[in-house]
């Protein structure tokens, strides 16, 4: 009889999702500092924005396409 194994992730698991996750990261940083270079980068709330004015901020999305919003007093909206 075989045995199932664990469920829970193994070192080398965490390291290689690590590892994505860096390479993610730098690429997004790489597409910002060459489309968005003067805009102000702000964490807002665990996310990434970079603002050209006080109520127009750009995101780097995971497919790495710069998106737009406009921050208005009914919530932000996608321009």
């Amino acid at each position: 009889m075989r045995k199932l194994g664990t469920i829970l992730p193994t070192e080398r698991v965490l390291k290689a999702g690590d590892k994505v996750a860096d390479a993610a990261h730098a690429r997004r940083e790489q597409i910002a500092s060459r489309e968005l270079a003067g805009c102000e980068r702000r964490l807002v709330g665990g996310e990434v924005r970079y603002y050209d004015t006080t109520d127009q901020y750009a995101i780097v999305s995971r497919q790495g396409r710069v998106i737009w919003f406009q921050v208005t007093a009914d919530g932000d909206f996608r321009i």
